[in-house]
């Protein structure tokens, strides 16, 4: 017979699924909602899904219009990057301009010292400098900013300990 969609989802996607679901329902989108569906063979297939909620004439929903992007490829090259980079010590990040905020790769937090789960700020990443490099990394950033251009400059991380520890190539 038939099954219903969140009878394709992992568990842990079905309550994902179920906490979403009737936030979709009012606002009628669903946006880059990551869930792991399981395949006919019994693998896990992790897919990105986007819906728009269609509804009749008295607004009573009838169905939605989705689509659902196929991640396994994007993972499995991320797994592959995280491989090399902590094997060459070497990390990635970018930066959210409005929000401030870094988004990093798991080497980047290992050479830094800081913690996994933390929300890395431009701020919180200052501190990590040698105070001497501070300046010059501030001005170096709003440069790249301003001109759209790559960040390149060169500084030394603080140790856990607080003395300056490795250089580093942006």
């Amino acid at each position: 017979g038939v099954r219903k969609f969140p009878e394709l989802l992992t568990p842990a996607s079905q309550e994902t699924f179920r906490a979403n679901y009737p936030v979709f329902m009012v606002s009628g989108l669903l946006h880059d909602l990551r869930i792991d569906m399981v395949r006919k063979n019994g693998t896990r297939l992790p897919v990105l899904v986007n819906a728009t909620a269609i509804r009749d004439d008295d607004g009573c929903f009838v169905m939605s219009d989705s689509t659902l992007h196929d991640l396994t490829d994007k993972l499995r090259i991320e797994t592959q990057l995280e491989e090399a980079q902590r094997i060459a010590h070497l990390g990635s990040w970018e930066v959210d301009l409005p929000s401030q905020r870094l988004v990093c790769s798991p080497e980047m937090f290992r050479i830094y010292g800081v913690p996994p789960q933390s929300a890395p700020t431009r701020e919180t990443f200052l501190v990590t400098l040698h105070p001497d490099d501070r300046s010059a990394s501030n001005q170096a950033f709003a440069a790249a900013v301003k001109n759209r251009n790559p960040l390149d400059i060169t500084y030394r991380v603080l140790a856990a300990d607080g003395e300056g520890g490795e250089r580093l190539r942006e």
